[in-house]
């Protein structure tokens, strides 16, 4: 469609996009589920960007947004990259050969007119964006999104590749920058530059995550080749071993701070994702490649393993536990100033006709801003006073 938001870079596969809504909509969630053939059929005829569109938009529309034209709201864009992201993770589970469904936006860099490549996720955290004023939808062009968040496009990685040593890592994330994760949820800022190491492909499909202080980051891009150790992890999810990732850092510590730096809660990282670490040499960081290229899947344990086989011992290493911030308590708040006494003006001040034209003549003088606390003394008095000899009471004046 012209002049659409987004277009994907391959085409989608309709019957994929179905199940992925089928999938999102109902799998383990309820058990009254239609059959999936049963779920087909209002999709039937449509294309697969079509149908992607009725499913986010629960069936109020089928065409992809224009620029700067009624864009979807937050809850459809939610429901959009659910479903890129459902079919992405049935293609990868069941090897199907099916690009990625990536988008295509136009932008603005600079003067030029760029593509900027969107993940599923970093779609859905754009789309998401929008904002609503006055009934009326607005979506902010992809370059003023993507500055104000500072976020870090992985379709931009091979732009922003380094060259170290013999290996090339594709950054996809600069220091400073965030990152896009699950349905578009936007991280803190990474402490540490993150990317993928060129032609060593994980199980997941993707390139080896290497993340890099950013000291050694300036070094290896001003063209010194890191010669310090690799520090890997097992990635753990939902308490099983998914893939391995790896550090250039000092020390255990060192690389896992680099990984928690953006997460909200460092410690739902370690609880969640941390698993095992090792520290290698670089001789041993070559093995783990050549170990990955052979074997996708490897985890740590087996690699441990395997290297042990042949006589390598590769040094495990933990971290300490992270530093617990304690809550900020609050300062005490100081106790209010005591009503000062006023034995002279109980002395002096027992008829209560002049203890009001004291009493208003302190209102306005304006005592009160001078003399904290005195018109309530006087109030007191008034109230619980009784008549007395008014030679004794002193002039308005001697107040």
């Amino acid at each position: 469609m012209a002049n659409a938001l987004f277009g994907f870079k391959e085409p989608l596969n309709q019957e994929l996009v179905v199940r992925a809504a089928f999938e999102t909509e109902f799998k383990g969630r309820k058990p009254d589920a239609p059959t999936l053939e049963a779920y087909k059929a209002p999709y039937n005829g449509m294309s697969a960007q079509e149908a992607l569109i009725y499913y986010a938009t629960d069936g109020q529309r089928k065409d992809v947004p224009k620029h700067g034209v009624d864009p979807l709201d937050q809850g459809q864009a939610k429901k959009l990259g659910a479903v890129l992201i459902m079919y992405e993770k049935i293609a990868e589970k069941e090897k199907l050969v099916m690009a990625r469904p990536d988008v295509v936006i136009t932008g603005k860099s600079g003067e030029k007119t760029i593509g900027y490549p969107l993940e599923p996720k970093e779609l859905s955290g754009y789309l998401q964006s929008v904002e609503t004023a006055g009934g009326i939808k607005t979506l902010k062009p992809i370059e003023e999104w993507v500055a104000a968040k500072k976020v870090g496009l992985t379709g931009f990685a091979d732009q922003q590749t380094i060259q170290n040593g013999a290996e090339k890592i594709a950054v996809e994330t600069l220091p400073g920058q965030t990152r896009v994760v699950s349905n578009g949820v936007i991280t803190k800022p990474l402490k540490a530059a993150y990317g993928g190491v060129d032609g060593v492909t994980v199980g997941d499909g993707d390139k080896l995550d290497i993340y890099l202080t950013p000291k050694i980051y300036e070094s290896i891009k001003s063209g010194t080749a890191y010669s310090g150790p690799v520090l890997v992890m097992q990635q753990m999810d939902k308490g099983k071993n998914d893939e391995l990732k790896v550090g250039f850092a000092a020390n255990v510590n060192e690389f896992r701070d680099m990984q928690a730096s953006s997460w909200d809660k460092p410690e739902d990282f370690v609880k969640f994702n941390q698993g095992k670490y090792a520290q290698l040499t670089q001789e041993q960081y070559g093995h783990l490649k050549a170990a990955i290229k052979t074997e996708p899947a490897i985890t740590l344990d087996k690699f441990i393993s395997d290297e042990k086989t042949k006589g390598i011992t590769i040094e495990a290493v933990t971290p300490t536990p992270l530093a617990v911030v304690a809550a900020a308590v609050p300062a005490p708040v100081p106790a209010a100033p005591p009503v000062p006494a006023a034995p002279a003006l109980v002395e002096h001040f027992s008829d209560k006709a002049v203890y009001r034209r004291a009493l208003d003549f302190v209102k306005r003088e304006d005592l009160k801003a001078r003399q904290p606390g005195q018109l309530v003394v006087l109030e007191e008095i008034v109230a619980q006073s009784t008549p007395s000899v008014a030679a004794t009471i002193p002039k308005q004046r001697d107040l």
